[in-house]
């Protein structure tokens, strides 16, 4: 079961990462039972809180289901309609099945449309007749296969008290997140900003002394700013040394937005319980221009730098800051996906592949946690390489080299016996790195295919392996797992601390949700997981490396 919430997941990553609207369906048990269940409220407050983290142009909607289901909101986007109020009255018997058909009735047709369920019940179902009970846990299956069916992938939070300490149901082919109603605001920003890539910037929150919590923005000029600090227990918190702000207090939020602050370091008195888990998040809104160059190279591919700065001061960098550095970045060129590396305030990416003329498309600025506000696109003219350049420029090289070997050499010589120093008694230390040889192999790689249909992993013992390399499609094939074909071009070989992962194949290879590039290799240790995706089908592997000795 948690093999396929795994792939789920992981197909969701994928969906939601490059997408430019969203459909989200929010489906609420409204039965009597979640008075204990969710005491505070906790569920229209999750809600409201998602709908601050999403884009203006997603549109949500909201269901609550009694006996019969009843459309809260209709689908529409959140700028047209902001969710500023959600009150959910608990109360009578329930029936979910009939709430997820009517969910999924609501979805716009648009098939190339990002949607998601997320739905909320504390497991209980209280239609008294047992006939009605067994048509209610059929109509769920039947629900949820239709939805996977659809790509629509599903969400529940499944809320435990002492009363009703466990779900009655499995939840197959959804995502089910068991847990307490006080996590609940927790786990929905997990969800919103992992697997939804809302933009954030997640500010540590250690320097807090007595009652005062102070932090800084790492952006110096925003021009709009938003501060969400969440709870585990209802508290306060005031924002100091601002006087024009909005503010919204809610039981485990509080919410402050800015307009064009004067400083980007904040203070808060604050009262909360002894105990309380406090997290802080920002939004920043930036207004900002691209400056663009390609830097050529004679002996790498050209490489594109964007330097985004700031409308207003065009001579400072947006994400000049320590915080940025080594933050990846997708942008989309030629209707193709890059991976850019911030480097002192530069976007730089590889133009391999590229044709002579560059289409920037869009830079998605949701992956380094900010909204900006300009134009993300530029149209490029990709230089061709001088060749005369390029043979002058090796020809000077190679004789500054020869003339710097022909330099040294000379220093080294000696005139007479007198002038070489005595000898020295020395030792050679033996050295620990031993090299990597074609027996070299450690561990074994777990596989988990959205193809196996079976619930356990399957195993392949790396120790027995004498080649020096392996492809993964023999691997594949050797645990009976179908089209091992697609995997061809994957390679595997040994390395001190796990082994190397080399993809020369058309699937996308990603660690830790960051996208591996075919230049160099991947290294993968001991219990790390990588998972790839074949170009144009719907089936994903995912790889991990264990040891064979004991944890």
């Amino acid at each position: 079961m948690w093999n396929k919430f795994l792939i789920l997941a992981v197909a969701m990553i994928f969906s939601f990462n490059s997408a430019e609207c969203r459909e989200i369906i929010f489906v609420v048990n409204s039965g009597q039972s979640m008075n204990i269940s969710d005491p505070f409220h906790c569920v229209p407050e999750s809600i409201i809180w998602a709908s601050e983290n999403l884009s203006d142009d997603d549109e949500i909607g909201i269901v609550t289901f009694g006996e019969i289901p009843r459309v809260v909101r209709p689908l529409s986007k959140i700028k047209n309609n902001p969710v500023r109020n959600l009150q959910i009255e608990y109360h009578g018997r329930n029936d979910a099945s009939a709430a997820l058909l009517k969910s999924l009735d609501i979805f716009s047709k648009d098939f190339n449309t990002d949607r998601a369920i997320i739905f909320f019940t504390d497991g209980e179902n209280l239609i008294d007749e047992t006939s009605k009970n067994l048509m209610f846990v059929e109509n769920i299956k039947a629900g949820l296969r239709q939805a996977q069916w659809l790509n629509i992938p599903v969400y529940i939070f499944t809320l435990r008290t002492d009363v009703n300490p466990q779900n009655y149901h499995s939840y197959d082919w959804a995502r089910e997140i068991p847990l307490n109603y006080l996590d609940l605001m927790t786990a929905m920003r997990t969800v919103i900003h992992n697997d939804f890539k809302t933009p954030h910037l997640n500010i540590l929150s250690q320097n807090i002394s007595g009652k005062n919590l102070s932090f800084e923005v790492p952006i110096a000029e925003p021009s709009k700013l938003k501060i969400f600090l969440l709870s585990s227990s209802a508290g306060t918190a005031t924002l100091k040394n601002f006087e024009t702000f909005q503010r919204v207090k809610r039981n485990f939020v509080n919410v402050f937005e800015l307009d064009a602050p004067p400083t980007n370091k904040f203070e808060m008195a604050i009262d909360y319980p002894q105990g309380t888990g406090l997290t802080l998040d920002v939004i920043p809104t930036v207004r900002g221009i691209l400056q663009t160059e390609i830097a050529t190279s004679i002996f790498e591919e050209n490489i594109l730098e964007v330097t985004p700065v700031y409308s207003k001061n065009p001579d400072v960098k947006i994400f000049d800051d320590k915080f940025f550095d080594d933050k990846s970045v997708t942008l989309q060129i030629n209707d193709k996906n890059f991976l850019g590396k911030l480097e002192n305030g530069t976007i730089k990416t590889s133009l391999e592949g590229v044709d002579e003329n560059i289409f920037l498309q869009k830079i998605h600025f949701e992956n380094l946690g900010i909204i900006f506000d300009g134009n993300d696109s530029a149209q490029l003219k990709n230089p061709k390489n001088n060749f005369v350049l390029i043979i002058a420029l090796a020809a000077i090289l190679t004789i500054l080299i020869l003339s710097w070997l022909i330099q040294r050499k000379n220093s080294g010589r000696v005139n007479s016996v007198e002038q070489l120093p005595k000898l020295k008694n020395f030792f050679i230390k033996s050295s620990s790195a031993k090299p990597i040889s074609k027996n070299s192999y450690q561990g074994k790689l777990i596989i988990r295919a959205e193809s196996d249909k079976e619930s356990s992993p399957r195993v392949f013992n790396l120790f027995r392996v004498t080649d020096a390399q392996i492809s993964l499609a023999k691997i594949l094939e050797e645990c009976s797992i179908i089209d091992f074909e697609k995997f061809a071009g994957i390679i595997i070989k040994p390395s001190a601390n796990g082994i190397f992962i080399e993809n020369d194949s058309t699937c996308t290879i990603t660690k830790q949700n960051i996208l591996m590039t075919q230049d160099k290799p991947l290294e993968l240790l001991y219990n790390d997981s990588i998972i790839i995706s074949p170009e144009y089908v719907n089936s994903t592997l995912v790889l991990t490396l264990e040891s064979l000795k004991p944890n």
